[in-house]
């Protein structure tokens, strides 16, 4: 959802480890709490990951409704147990209205309801 706010990707990588390593940047690395089983595979193949604080996501999606980011906060939990399903991204207030635009902007463009 943010790759189409931003019309680019928004973790770009040229392989893997580079990929998380950019996500940790602006995500914060997460602590070993919340991610027990990247940490398991990670010690496995004796990785360390750099300490990054979280960066303020409005900032980097800049002019994103607050709708939609609550959204895409949610889309972008790293521990899969803690990620939001599809079902309920569709309860969120973003989904619910009847514009989706995910922009504060108002693009023209409005989207159909979902039947």
């Amino acid at each position: 959802m943010a790759e189409l706010y931003l019309q680019r990707p928004l973790f770009p990588g040229s392989n893997e480890l580079d990929q998380m390593h950019t996500m940790f940047k602006v995500l914060g690395t997460p602590k070993r709490d919340q991610w027990r089983e990247g940490y398991r595979l990670a010690d496995k193949r004796e990785m360390v990951f750099e300490d990054y604080p979280k960066k303020n996501l409005a900032k980097v999606l800049d002019g994103v409704g607050e709708e939609a980011l609550e959204a895409i906060k949610m889309m972008l939990k790293i521990s899969a147990q803690k990620r939001g399903s599809a079902a309920q991204a569709l309860q969120m207030a973003f989904f619910a209205r009847q514009e989706r635009t995910p922009s504060t902007q108002d693009s023209g463009n409005k989207l159909s309801p979902l039947p």
